[in-house]
């Protein structure tokens, strides 16, 4: 069991390229440990893609146009018995079990490899705690 969370981040994704296994030019990170993320950290990374969002290690997407010029509101839950949801504007994108936080977030671009970039605009993250 862990301590629940939730975050809510409030941006818009001006330009992004096509994430890949554990890269992101737009992501969401409920985990990061310095100075790159560790596997865990990058497997459950959120990507943020021009038509869907999903984790970073390809085990679920949900379609969604993330490009269209407006900001979104992004939810990352995560209960006491470590299953995250991520819901996008109110609406469930996402589900994953065992999912495990440091306590460090991250946001924007998380990768290494050309052309996979993105540009962001963050309006508000918000950190609501039980």
């Amino acid at each position: 069991a862990g301590e629940p969370f939730k975050l809510s981040v409030e941006l818009q994704v001006e330009a992004v390229n096509p994430h890949n296994l554990l890269d992101s030019g737009a992501a969401i990170l409920g985990s990061f440990t310095s100075p790159f993320g560790t596997g865990t950290d990058r497997s459950q990374m959120i990507f943020l893609d021009s038509a869907a969002v999903g984790w970073s290690d390809d085990t679920q997407s949900a379609a969604f146009n993330v490009l269209d010029g407006a900001y979104h509101t992004y939810e990352l839950s995560v209960d006491a018995s470590r299953v995250a949801r991520v819901t996008v504007d109110g609406a469930p994108a996402l589900t994953r079990n065992n999912f495990t936080t440091n306590g460090t977030i991250a946001l924007g671009d998380q990768t290494n490899d050309p052309n996979v970039d993105g540009t962001v605009r963050i309006r508000s993250v918000t950190l609501l705690c039980p």
